[in-house]
This record gives C-alpha cells, sequence and structure tokens, in this order.
C-alpha cells in the first residue's frame, strides 16, 4: 500500500492505493481477473505509462489499484543508482516503494528495498538547474497590471508546481505528485510556505504591492536554491 494513507496524509477523502507486481504479460490478465471476482467490475482504468491504475468503488471506499511490470522497478532503480535523471512518475514510484506498507514480498522487491532507494544529490542538482530559469514572476506582470484574475490564478498554479518541483529537490525529497501539498510545506524549506501563501493572496488580491513581496521572496528562494546546488 502506498499513497497518502501510506505517508499518513490521508483525509475522508482518500482513496486506498495498492499496487501489485507481476512478471510475465500473462500475470498481468490473471491478475485482473482476480481483481474482478474480488472488486467486482472497475469504475475506471487508466494507462499511467509505467503502470495500469484500476479504480474500484466498494461501499463508498474507493481504491486504486496499479499493476506494475517488476521490470519498471527495476529500471528506475537502476537508474537511481546510476544517478541518472528521473522523471516525476519515477520518482513517485520510487517513493511508493520507500515509504510502502507491504503485505507480500517477492524476492525481487526484498532484493531492490535491501539495497536501499536515497535521493541522489546528482538528482537535486539536476532538477534545480532544469527548473530555475522557470522560477519568475514575468508571467503576473501583465495579468496583475489588467486585474485578470484567471490568468493571476492560471500562472499562480502553473508556478507552484515549478515551487514545489524545485523545494522537493532542493530537499531531496522524492516528487510524488501535488496532493496534500500544504500538509508537507513544514518538510520544506521556510520561504517555500510563505511563498505558497502569497501565491495564494495574489490569486484573490492583485495588487503591485503583493506582487513586489512574491518577486522579493522568489528571490530568496533562488538564493537558497544556488546555494544549496553550490554546496551539494
Amino acid at each position: 500500500m502506498g499513497g497518502s494513507c501510506a505517508k499518513g496524509l490521508e483525509d475522508q477523502f482518500s482513496d486506498r492505493d495498492f499496487c501489485i507486481t507481476y512478471e510475465k504479460k500473462n500475470d498481468y490478465f490473471l491478475v485482473s481477473d482476480e481483481l474482478k471476482k474480488i472488486f467486482g467490475s472497475p469504475s475506471l482504468v487508466i494507462d499511467k505509462k509505467n503502470s495500469i491504475a484500476i479504480h474500484f468503488e466498494i461501499s463508498g471506499l474507493k481504491f486504486e489499484v496499479r499493476l506494475l511490470n517488476i521490470q519498471t522497478v527495476k529500471e528506475a532503480k537502476e537508474a537511481l543508482l546510476k544517478n541518472e535523471s528521473l522523471s516525476f512518475m519515477d520518482q513517485e514510484l520510487l517513493e511508493n516503494i520507500r515509504i510502502g506498507i507491504f503485505y507480500k514480498t517477492s524476492k525481487e522487491m526484498k532484493k531492490i528495498k535491501a539495497d536501499g532507494i536515497q535521493y541522489p544529490c546528482r538528482l537535486s542538482h539536476s532538477i534545480i538547474m532544469r527548473y530555475l530559469p522557470l522560477l519568475s514572476i514575468s508571467d503576473f506582470e501583465v495579468p496583475v497590471a489588467r486585474g485578470d484574475s484567471y490568468f493571476i490564478m492560471k500562472h499562480a498554479l502553473d508556478l507552484k508546481e515549478v515551487i514545489m518541483a524545485l523545494a522537493n529537490a532542493q530537499s531531496r525529497i522524492f516528487l510524488s505528485g501535488f496532493k496534500h501539498e500544504e500538509k508537507l510545506l513544514d518538510r520544506l524549506s521556510p520561504i517555500v510556505k510563505i511563498i505558497w501563501n502569497e501565491l495564494k493572496e495574489l490569486s484573490y488580491n492583485h495588487t503591485d504591492e503583493n506582487l513586489k513581496s512574491l518577486s522579493h521572496n522568489i528571490e530568496i528562494f533562488k538564493a537558497d536554491l544556488l546555494k544549496s546546488i553550490g554546496e551539494a
């Protein structure tokens, strides 16, 4: 079991996230059929590229069961050990393995777990250098001058995701989606929480003063990020 329940972040709206690994293509169909026998017909099936997510609902409880080829896990772990750049999808996979609650573990998964899953310095540096140029308020200047609420909120959401990607990389925490973010802010740099709150304030109260304050704190965050990769 992974997701918010394994992290202790679940609320009344959370589903239960489970993952079942398989080795051969035929195993996927066997597992899928067994799940249908237990849960009934799925409410939704989504191809997540590195896995298939099957959604069920029983007595008001929602379940998401990921069917994942063990080879996908091995490839993500090998990329991690080689200090190669990891996609956010692979980061989410590795984080769920790291914090997951295992009810039954295959020999392959035991080996992956036994080797440990640690966030590499090189990954932190790579993500920060990739996203740092996007850490800017330039997209806000015209919408704030016009009082264009829609575009201010759109740019706030885009910038928030950039900030969370950078903040997780700075703290060397695998980025595992953008849910329950407010509960995670205390684990990140203090300046991130300030910027987070200023983005929310700017979305509803779009003044030049709020934009200047946001710009000032983003410059502080940039300096912190550059310092952190200089020390890595």
